[in-house]
């Protein structure tokens, strides 16, 4: 499965956890339904020094690995440049993944077995053409009880990378689903997506693999 659909745009779930403990499906075997409908999922843990770093590692590895996405651990204060590269880096990784599959149909070898200077060019030419593919991606964060102190830092992330994704020429729609309850439908409008992130609250009992299904329903729609 390539995750880049047939009409030209990248679809993409970033998961944004402290660790939860999943009731029903969970949140690996979500990931994996996810990228066989073309949606990629990355995943984002964070670090609590007062848990260490092991806790909740396998965790967010895992995820991304059945997502086809990527992962990394961040302490909350590194937040924001932590989602921003997970967003630039897999949107490049689905156009690498795209061209590289028709390259080796047109010319019978994959990218890597190219001489140095010509896969350059070709990389090259991936990460810029990346930045005209519409973009759709949906943010969905923990608000457990133990992500209380996290909350503010996260908001200012996400329309952190927001504002990183300004120069693209392709679209950048953001969603965001604050699991389990508060839902931001999609929006290019960065004052719209401020105020709506403004509602969201900690609290509650998360579960990260409903979160990422409930993620699926509302790229589909």
């Amino acid at each position: 499965m390539d995750p880049l659909i047939d009409n030209g745009e990248i679809k993409q779930i970033i998961i944004i956890t402290g660790g939860s403990a999943d009731s029903g499906i969970s949140s690996v075997e979500a990931a994996g339904r996810a990228y066989a409908e073309g949606i990629t999922v990355s995943a984002v843990g964070i670090f609590d020094p007062e848990a260490g770093t092991k806790k909740y590692i396998d965790e967010v590895r895992e995820i991304a690995k059945a997502g086809g996405g990527l992962w990394d651990y961040s302490d909350i204060e590194d937040m924001g440049r932590t989602v921003k590269d997970i967003t630039r880096n897999t949107s490049i990784r689905a156009i690498e993944q795209l061209v590289g599959r028709q390259f080796k149909a047109v010319i019978g070898k994959d990218i890597s077995e190219l001489e140095s200077g010509s896969r350059l060019k070709i990389m090259d030419f991936i990460e810029k053409y990346g930045g005209n593919i519409n973009l759709n991606c949906i943010v969905v964060i923990d608000t457990g009880r133990n992500m209380k102190s996290s909350i503010g830092i996260l908001k200012r992330s996400i329309t952190g990378m927001f504002e990183s994704l300004r120069g693209r020429k392709g679209s950048s729609s953001i969603a965001v689903i604050a699991y389990p309850d508060d839902i931001c439908e999609f929006t290019g409008d960065i004052s719209i997506l401020e105020q709506k992130l403004e509602l969201i609250r900690y609290g509650g009992n998360a579960h990260a693999g409903a979160a990422i299904l409930k993620a699926c329903e509302l790229m589909k729609s």
